[in-house]
């Protein structure tokens, strides 16, 4: 009798050892499962964010390439438009053969005013040709004017020869922009390339641009650009 109990005693214990083996086990088990998971959440996690990355680095690229499409553009117009002011200034620059250096230059018909100053007939003169359209190196009314074709022409009206190039009149007496009288010639850009009449009342006269709208017409001395200096024929 004493030997069965004993017997029973021993399964218990193995019963019971075996069960928190058993239950050891699958709290072990649990553990590496949740580690698993987590791992697994932090790889997605990752993932996420590069995807999100690469998504941020294609945009940008994207970005900078549409940036550096418009200012390839941008550079392209700069390039045809420095050369469209290069040719002007060559053509600007030209001897004037359309005008008579010693007196009225081709009028074109212009009747001066009687008893005018010489600045006043050029104002006049100036103004008399207004929407005449702009000519690159013409300083004859009934072809055109480029800007120092129409200044040359109109001081020519009054008797008065100056050179057919912006730069060229550049050279005549300067005189401070603060006392700039009608007749005075007013200059734009560095270096020199446009020429326009002052007409008085803070207003000039000039030969505007090429292109089909470029001609005559009258505007303020400061609305068209900054003036960088004057000069005073005669």
């Amino acid at each position: 009798m004493g030997a069965v109990a004993e017997g029973d005693a021993q399964i218990a214990r193995q019963a019971m050892n075996a069960r928190q083996q058993a239950d050891w086990a699958a709290d072990r088990f649990a553990d590496i499962r949740a580690e698993r998971q987590r791992q697994v959440t932090s790889i997605e996690n990752q993932l996420d964010r590069l995807d999100s990355m690469i998504e941020e680095q294609a945009s940008l690229y994207e970005q900078l390439n549409q940036d550096r499409q418009e200012f390839l553009a941008y550079v392209e117009a700069q390039r045809a438009a420095l050369e469209q002011a290069r040719q002007q200034a060559s053509l600007d620059t030209q001897p004037d053969t359309t005008s008579d250096t010693g007196g009225s230059g081709g009028s074109g018909g212009y009747t001066p005013p009687v008893n005018a100053s010489a600045a006043q007939i050029a104002v006049s003169a100036a103004l008399s040709v207004q929407g005449t359209q702009y000519v690159w190196g013409s300083a004859d009314p009934n072809v055109g004017f480029d800007c120092s074709g129409l200044t040359s022409w109109a001081w020519a009206q009054a008797g008065v020869s100056i050179p057919h190039s912006s730069a060229a009149q550049y050279s005549l007496p300067h005189v401070p922009l603060g006392s700039v009288q009608a007749g005075d010639l007013i200059f734009y850009y560095s270096p020199i390339s446009h020429v326009a009449l002052y007409i008085g009342g803070g207003r000039i006269v000039h030969a505007t641009h090429p292109g089909p709208d470029g001609a005559v017409h009258v505007e303020s001395m400061y609305g068209y650009d900054n003036p960088v200096g004057a000069s005073r024929p005669g």
